[in-house]
C-alpha cells in the first residue's frame, strides 16, 4: 500500500476518469484547450498507434479512445446530465 495516492484504487479501475473526461483539456498541440472528449477520432487512433503519453492524459485519452470504439459515449452524455454541464 506505499504506492497508493490519493483519488486512486489500487484494486482496480480508477472512478475518477470518466469525471475527468467531462473537463480535462488537451494541454498541448493541435488541439490544445479542446476536452479530451471533443478530440477527433483520428488524432486518437493516432496515439493509439504511436503510444500515449505517459501521465493522466494518455489515460485520459485511451478511455476516449476506448468509449468511442465501443460506441459507449451515452455514458458520457448522462454523467454530463447528472453534473449539470450541459
Amino acid at each position: 500500500m506505499a504506492d497508493y495516492k490519493p483519488g486512486s484504487n489500487p484494486f482496480g479501475p480508477d472512478p475518477t476518469v470518466l469525471k475527468d473526461l467531462l473537463t480535462y483539456r488537451m494541454p498541448f498541440g493541435k488541439y490544445k484547450g479542446h476536452r479530451i472528449r471533443d478530440l477527433p477520432v483520428y488524432y486518437l487512433e493516432y496515439f493509439a498507434r504511436e503510444g500515449w503519453p505517459e501521465s493522466r492524459l494518455g489515460v485520459l485519452m485511451e478511455t476516449m479512445h476506448l468509449i468511442r470504439q465501443e460506441n459507449l459515449i451515452e455514458i458520457l452524455h448522462q454523467l454530463d446530465r447528472i453534473q449539470g454541464n450541459r
